[in-house]
């Protein structure tokens, strides 16, 4: 397939500068940059969209982004593996030491992997940000502003509690091992065969195919990932005291 590379890193800086007419620069000393209330969110999704479009494109002749790739890939699978763990160890504590009767009338983990923009040092200078011709620094905090709280922005999961559940049972018996990683997520090979022969773990997938607006150069300079692994204990009660026990169903 031929590429105008040129034309794609034009396309890439209009679609830029039309969104930071839209949204504006940070102010005072503020290294952050917040989308007003009035901003027009359908038309921000949809030049998130053609920047995500044109920098894919482009990274399908960046000299070394498989390899780039391969690695953010391998980060991720790294981190989700271990969201996992940490949840399978966190509900074999509940388990061991039981429910409390006053209060649990459920219990489920909570868990959430995504990349938080934190300032400059969120983001990783590669020293091929002048081929791809965006303002990475800029748009990722863009970008992570309009899917803070989107809930596939990463990799997450939800494990409720179950009566038959048992602390000696092995994570896959759980349901907390991470079973989503078996797959290859390689949906997005379709427009970057160069990708053919990694496998794709989810986290990525979710980053980069559903509808956040990263596009794969923005992957690779994501140089801050939040795990986050809670239990979550909860007492469901009416006013005249009386429980709803979720934890009483299988």
């Amino acid at each position: 397939m031929d590429l105008d590379i040129e034309k794609l890193r034009e396309e890439v800086k209009g679609i830029e500068a039309e969104i930071k007419s839209m949204i504006g620069q940070s102010g005072g000393d503020v290294d952050y940059v917040d989308i007003p209330e009035c901003a027009d969110r359908g038309r921000l999704k949809e030049l998130l969209m053609s920047r995500r479009h044109s920098l894919d494109m482009l990274f399908r002749r960046a000299s070394d982004g498989v390899e780039r790739f391969r690695k953010v890939n391998a980060c991720l699978k790294d981190l989700s593996d271990r969201l996992y763990m940490k949840g399978a160890r966190i509900y074999r504590q509940y388990l061991t030491y039981g429910m409390d009767e006053e209060f649990d009338d459920d219990f489920m983990i909570d868990a959430d992997l995504r990349f938080v923009y934190n300032g400059p040092e969120s983001v990783a200078v590669l020293g091929d940000e002048e081929y791809y011709g965006s303002d990475f620094n800029y748009m990722l905090n863009v970008i992570y502003d309009y899917c803070k709280d989107f809930p596939n922005a990463g990799a997450s999961y939800s494990k409720s509690f179950r009566k038959k559940d048992r602390s000696e049972m092995t994570d896959s018996e759980l349901e907390l091992a991470n079973r989503y990683d078996d797959n290859d997520w390689g949906e997005i090979k379709i427009w970057i065969p160069e990708l053919e022969g990694i496998k794709i773990c989810n986290a990525v997938n979710e980053i980069c195919v559903y509808g956040n607006g990263y596009s794969v150069a923005d992957l690779l300079r994501m140089n801050y990932f939040w795990c986050e692994v809670k239990g979550v204990y909860q007492l469901i009660s009416d006013r005249n005291g009386d429980h709803t026990r979720l934890c009483d169903k299988d």
